[in-house]
């Protein structure tokens, strides 16, 4: 197998079935995490924290155990799942559709594309969610947001 060719990969994504993309996605997902968490929080707190650091985040993170490295992990597996079968669903229902296949020259990596931009767009309320449950990590307790049966209270934050 030849890993230059950009259409052996599509061939292979092609084959693969759902949940085989779903736990690659996840697991990546799972392993990534705890850097994206440190990338969301100093991006989130660049203007209050002058001197927020790297190693200033893995000492709040591990302040918290084990779960303060995936603060936000629920919400960011639900946008990996989100996207994830979206995109496959699009992608099986296009890839042989009879006014896709008109589309000259027809090729699956645009199908592929296409597909990939529109699991994206469906699960960017999630990756939202994600971003302000990981940007509780660096917040205040009087700062944070309660969740409270899965939902949050908003009234604490913005009285009427």
């Amino acid at each position: 197998m030849n890993n230059s060719d950009a259409g052996s990969s599509i061939e292979q994504f092609i084959k693969m079935p759902v949940y085989v993309g779903l736990l690659i996605k996840t697991t990546a997902q799972l392993l990534s995490h705890p850097m994206e968490l440190v990338r969301v929080n100093m991006q989130a707190n660049v203007i209050h924290h002058s001197r927020l650091s790297i190693n200033h985040m893995l000492r709040l993170m591990a302040r918290h155990g084990l779960p303060g490295f995936y603060y936000g992990i629920v919400a960011a597996c639900l946008r990996c799942t989100v996207h994830t079968m979206s995109t496959y669903t699009l992608f099986y229902n296009l890839q042989d559709n009879k006014y896709v296949l008109m589309v000259q020259p027809y090729n699956t990596s645009m199908v592929l594309g296409l597909t990939g931009f529109w699991g994206g767009v469906l699960a960017t309320p999630f990756a939202k969610l994600a971003v302000i449950r990981q940007a509780d990590l660096t917040r205040g307790s009087y700062e944070r947001r309660k969740y409270e049966y899965g939902r949050i209270n908003i009234n604490r934050h913005f009285p009427a």
